[in-house]
């Protein structure tokens, strides 16, 4: 049986038990295209209307979270285009690349960029305490993990209470023919994401896809919040 979930807040920069990735594992994908990330084709075509969608999609859902996550944040564009908008917030972005997190902490200066802080991490093992953010996000990047249901397992444990999650990535729709496709939530939403989601302390909420220019398998956006606790039979 799963914990009770906390709704308080604490110290978001204490860690967690669970170690960091291994600075000897070795460098990926995003290591080697850390360098020319931000001037990629793809920041126009792709990443920039996903993070548009996305930042819609949180002020209308979280109007003033004090904590927000970034999960596999790359260099940080997200995070310093939230900051513009929620201006007390501590910011957190976490990246399992070094060269992203150094390329993101080298980023922007100024009184807004400030508040953001970049942690080297994986989703599956995020070194925060429970219940610790008021806004997760995570665009593009549940694809790249190595276990989903872990990462979703984290996202979920370190989610307060009322706060609120926004996914947004690449996903395989349901099939026509999934007798469960005709739920509001459900048309865009692969089974087995939505199983992680909801194994999480999860519950979708929202669906929708994010139409783009470039020509590719749907991006789909997902809203969830933590699923009310379940009071014991007495």
């Amino acid at each position: 049986m799963a914990p009770p979930r906390q709704t308080g807040h604490r110290d978001h920069a204490a860690p967690a038990t669970r170690p960091p990735p291994s600075a000897a594992d070795p460098p990926d994908q995003f290591d080697r295209w850390a360098a020319t990330y931000d001037t990629s084709l793809l920041q126009c075509l792709l990443y920039q209307p996903v993070h548009q969608a996305v930042l819609r999609h949180a002020h209308r859902h979280a109007c003033d979270p004090a904590r927000i996550l970034d999960i596999g944040c790359g260099t940080g564009r997200l995070l310093h285009a939230a900051a513009q908008t929620y201006s007390h917030a501590a910011m957190i972005g976490t990246d399992p690349s070094p060269s992203m997190i150094r390329n993101a902490a080298a980023g922007p200066t100024g009184d807004t960029t400030a508040r953001i802080r970049f942690v080297r991490a994986r989703a599956e093992a995020l070194p925060f305490r429970d219940a610790t953010f008021d806004l997760v996000l995570s665009t593009l990047s549940l694809r790249h993990w190595h276990d989903r249901w872990r990462g979703l397992a984290e996202i979920g444990r370190v989610t307060a209470g009322t706060g609120v999650v926004i996914l947004a990535d690449v996903l395989q729709p349901r099939r026509r023919s999934d007798p469960r496709r005709w739920l509001p939530w459900a048309s865009s939403l692969p089974a087995g994401v939505h199983r992680a989601i909801t194994t999480a302390g999860l519950s979708p909420d929202h669906v929708e896809t994010i139409p783009l220019t470039l020509p590719m398998t749907t991006t789909t956006l997902i809203v969830a919040r933590p699923a009310p606790s379940t009071p014991p039979h007495s």
